[in-house]
């Protein structure tokens, strides 16, 4: 995400509220009013300031993080679907795998299968 058009203090929340989703991505009950509360703001002020980047709402930047490291659970291949979505704090596999699906363009299992074929 581009900040250098975000004054200073902007830019410290923006990176502030990062390092909470990577903190606590984990944590099947993290979500939106979680992450206002370790914020210390309300969801309006949470999504005024995540408006001004051009890219994600505070639903998506969980989820895409999420995402992300489910993703690099999977190209290690040591660890099942199921693990990989709960570890990575999908409390729901049919979830994770629709939203893997709709961020990757394939199902988890076909991204093994896919990256096994690669290597």
């Amino acid at each position: 995400m581009e900040t250098t058009a975000l004054l200073p203090r902007e830019q410290w929340f923006l990176k502030e509220t990062r390092r909470i989703v990577e903190e606590h991505y984990p944590e099947h009950d993290f979500n939106v009013s979680a992450l206002c509360t370790h914020l210390g703001k309300s969801r309006v002020t949470l999504y005024r300031m995540l408006r001004k980047t051009p890219h994600q709402s505070a639903v998506e930047l969980i989820r895409s993080t999420r995402l992300k490291h489910a993703l690099s659970l999977l190209k290690e291949g040591e660890v099942s679907v199921r693990e990989v979505a709960a570890s990575s704090g999908f409390h729901n596999h049919s979830y994770f795998t629709k939203c893997f699906h709709r961020q990757y363009g394939m199902n988890p299992s076909e991204f093994i299968r896919q990256a096994s074929q690669t290597y």
